[in-house]
């Protein structure tokens, strides 16, 4: 149940993040197209705790590993048409969140109100492997290709 509402949590504190930062939206590729994907979510660590004074709530989430597979149709057209498919895997490691929020009271309405304070987030690693006829060449920039997920993740 507590994991249940830390998650709830951090996501809305993400999309507190994303509202006040605006072009933080996901990229998407309207040439490529992803189907039957699975994931599974390792069991993180979680903390909630009160912030002095009765001044709002910080919810942490760490040690938590997320991976997913999915079977993946590329398009690029053009002078030269290139197309792929396959199956791709990917694991982001050892994933910490963090998100902190402030209780207040609107003297013009005479509502409660929950302003957005501060998140953090740090991955310590991300894997991603594709598996499909051109799976060889693409895997030779494995590396280059998760360090790119990683600053591009721990950016948002």
């Amino acid at each position: 149940m507590m994991l249940r509402f830390a998650v709830i949590f951090l996501l809305v504190g993400a999309e507190l993040c994303a509202s006040k930062n605006p072009g933080t939206s996901s990229t998407d590729c309207p040439s490529a197209s992803a189907t039957s994907a699975f994931y599974s979510i390792s069991n993180p660590t979680n903390r909630v705790s009160l912030r002095p004074h009765g001044s709002g709530l910080t919810c942490t989430l760490s040690n938590l590993g997320i991976s997913a597979n999915a079977n993946y149709r590329a398009v690029k057209g053009g002078w030269i048409h290139i197309s792929n498919h396959g199956r791709i895997s990917a694991s982001l490691r050892d994933v910490s969140i963090s998100e902190t929020v402030t209780f207040g009271w609107s003297h013009s309405s005479g509502r409660p109100t929950i302003s957005h304070r501060s998140c953090s987030s740090r991955i310590n690693s991300v894997g991603v492997r594709f598996y499909g006829r051109w799976a060889w060449l693409i895997n030779l920039f494995r590396r280059r290709l998760s360090r790119r997920f990683k600053d591009m993740l721990q950016s948002k």
